[in-house]
């Protein structure tokens, strides 16, 4: 190995941002030194004239790319190629040399040993490019950026200094064709004009020390192992002038880093996924010279072997026509190219179309980083202004006012109860998001006058189960207040609730220092056969009502409560995984922290509440259980693509008649039926604010 330089993990010894780098010193002598003993000059056509622009490229093995690359570069105005063969087999070294704007250098020297040729870009930059706005791309990397077939990479330098960029993020867009991956018998230039899609959503957001760096797209999709944030690294800093100070720290970043928010004003087109795409994978995992001993491309491999036939292509697919079809899907900002530096850049804090994201695995973690709930917070902005009409709103809540918020579709038969039992709880204002229902609930919704009404266009997994809904209508209209968020088939119970409405309830928690109620969802059955009575459900409350007392598991999480089991646990679940969650924290004063990014969780995380101090009754098992679970399947819109519904409507299918009613149902009869048989806890509504009496006091081993 050429001069002892070997692999280190730089990215290790970056700091956070505005503290100085003590390893920069050292890495740059490394630079020096690779530059001068590892690359021998072939060609070299002097110093970089003023205001050149120089595109710095490490290439092996790319002779079929070359040709669009030097074609795509030359069109935005690139005139001096820094071109590194590192030591190609193919055709690459003539193609070098016949582009007479290509000053062309060779190493023999190991990729890996160079740190993924970051020693080798680092050097080039500080002895050729020092002063010069400087271009580093790959061969399967072509810049693009709004307004690029009239306005040069010179005219985007001039325009990123005058509005004080010294650099610019890119993410990294992986095109692909529609078919089989390596199967489209098309060049690359006719793949990229006539055959290339990319993903619209299944990407992330988060600052490290050096800049934002985007995660996930298809490489993600397709062949990663690991969550979306400590996924596929999937976006570059490409385009930056090179001072004396700036340093090439890796693949992804110069140094120092980017203080300033997410600005993508230019993309990466990545030419990974064509007809040579195995070959590739197969030669980097042979050679073992990338990140990690290529595992990556081992992973990749393993998965071709097991299914050589990848197809990309996925529901969520948008076909490629240029710049325009990114900004199009938050993927890249258009640029106001008459901006003179007066006005603030616009920016991003989510990219990709808005979509649904397991943010109930966030949740399992102990804690939420500042950078989720950041994302949290604008993809629910983005989806407020994207999803949501607003029909009727008289603004945000009064300081003293409780709001209700809540999504439905399709509830004409419970909404005259909701609203008749959160009105005697002393509900004012309804936020009521309508998903598109069809079956007359929008007309009740109109017909309240103390619905304020929303209509959401999109599906519901659109909206993260209408997490991003919610929480958005909370922030922007709730924000300090108390909040109730319940589904229409959820009634909201408490102890002595006929004399305390929700108004002294908020003043009883305040008193005693809780931002939230833990309430267990109680699944309400009647008797006889689901779905053979003919009662109203109204009625059935009243009359033949019952619950489980037994058959539920309850832990304390740092999370707050955990509540499983239940009726439809026993009746439907006991033979697959499926574990009902049968808790959710529904009333709680909506903070300037506070995130609904589950339904069942709040953040910030509960550390106050020592019980069940309200409980939800779930009107779920009624007599359209058959006709909801059937359409929630055929809609597929829930979690896990509807599976629990699915698994219901096998069971009915399997024996049409159930009975949810056994020998140790108990009779509801309110709330005071709850706390007797050890589901809800009493409250002294007296009590200043002296700590009640211990949980364990409840018999919760039930």
């Amino acid at each position: 190995m050429d001069g002892g330089f070997g692999y280190r993990n730089w990215n290790a010894t970056l700091p956070l941002h505005g503290q100085d780098w003590p390893e920069r010193d050292e890495f740059n002598a490394l630079s020096d030194r690779a530059f001068a003993e590892q690359l021998r000059t072939v060609r070299h056509a002097g110093p970089l004239k003023p205001g050149e622009i120089a595109l710095i490229s490490v290439v092996r093995n790319e002779a079929l790319r070359l040709p669009l690359f030097f074609e795509h570069y030359k069109k935005l105005g690139v005139t001096r190629f820094l071109m590194l063969d590192n030591a190609s087999e193919d055709a690459t070294p003539e193609l070098l040399l016949a582009e007479p704007l290509a000053d062309v250098f060779h190493t023999g020297a190991s990729y890996r040993d160079s740190c993924s040729g970051i020693y080798w870009y680092n050097g080039l930059a500080r002895a050729r490019c020092v002063g010069h706005w400087t271009l580093m791309a790959d061969a399967d990397e072509l810049i693009v950026y709004d307004g690029m077939d009239r306005h040069g990479l010179p005219s985007l330098a001039q325009w990123l200094e005058r509005n004080a960029q010294d650099r610019v993020l890119a993410p990294m867009i992986d095109i692909y064709p529609p078919d089989v991956i390596g199967e489209t018998g098309l060049s690359v230039k006719d793949n990229l004009e006539r055959n290339s899609w990319f993903d619209t959503t299944g990407y992330a957001l988060q600052r490290k020390p050096a800049g934002w760096l985007m995660t996930g797209g298809p490489r993600q999709r397709l062949f990663g192992t690991l969550p979306l944030l400590g996924g596929q690294w999937a976006s570059k800093h490409p385009f930056f002038r090179m001072g004396a100070d700036t340093v090439v720290c890796n693949a992804h970043f110069v140094w120092p880093g980017d203080a300033g928010p997410a600005r993508p004003f230019t993309a990466l087109i990545h030419l990974k996924f064509l007809d040579d795409f195995a070959e590739r994978s197969a030669r980097n995992e042979r050679e073992g010279e990338h990140h990690d001993n290529a595992e990556k491309y081992r992973i990749i491999n393993e998965k071709l072997a097991e299914q050589p036939k990848q197809i990309a292509f996925y529901p969520k697919s948008e076909k490629y026509t240029g710049p325009g079809s990114l900004i199009a899907h938050n993927l890249l900002l258009p640029i106001e190219w008459r901006a003179i530096g007066t006005e603030p850049l616009p920016h991003l804090r989510t990219v990709g179309d808005i979509d649904y994201r397991l943010w109930n695995g966030v949740g399992l973690r102990l804690t939420i980083s500042a950078g989720e709930r950041e994302e949290f917070e604008d993809f629910s902005r983005r989806s407020f202004a994207a999803h949501l009409t607003t029909i009727r709103c008289r603004g945000r809540l009064a300081a003293d006012e409780i709001g209700m918020v809540c999504v439905l579709r399709n509830e004409a038969t419970r909404l005259p109860l909701f609203f008749d039992h959160y009105k005697r709880l002393g509900i004012t204002r309804f936020f009521m998001i309508d998903n598109n229902s069809d079956d007359g609930s929008r007309d009740l919704l109109l017909a309240e006058p103390l619905a304020d009404i929303f209509h959401a266009q999109a599906l519901f997994s659109e909206g993260q189960g209408g997490l991003f809904w919610a929480q958005a209508i909370a922030r922007l209209y709730g924000e300090g207040n108390w909040l109730l968020r319940a589904d229409v088939d959820e009634l909201f119970v408490y102890d002595r609730m006929e004399e305390h409405d929700l108004k002294a309830l908020a003043l009883w928690l305040d008193r005693h220092g809780m931002d939230r109620v833990y309430a267990p969802m109680i699944d309400l059955y009647p008797s006889a056969a689901i779905g053979g009575s003919s009662q109203t459900i109204a009625e059935l409350i009243e009359k033949d009502s019952w619950f489980d007392n037994d058959g539920y598991s309850l832990e304390r999480w740092p999370q707050g409560w955990r509540l499983t089991g239940g009726p439809r646990f026993r009746l439907f679940h006991q033979d697959d995984s499926h574990r009902n969650l049968m808790w959710k924290y529904p009333f709680f004063r909506m903070g300037p922290d506070t995130l609904i990014f589950n339904h069942h969780w709040l953040w910030p995380y509960d550390t106050v509440t020592n019980g069940a101090l309200g409980a939800m009754v779930h009107l779920k098992l009624m007599h359209d259980l058959v006709e909801r679970s059937e359409r929630y399947e055929r809609e597929g819109q829930h979690w896990r693509n509807s599976n629990a519904y699915r698994v219901i409507n096998r069971h009915f299918k399997e024996q049409p008649e159930v009975v949810a009613f056994y020998e140790g149902s108990k009779r509801y009869r309110g709330p005071r039926s709850l706390i007797r048989h050890g589901m809800l806890m009493p409250i002294d509504w007296e009590d200043e604010g002296r700590a009640f009496d211990d949980p364990q006091a409840i018999d919760w081993s039930k």
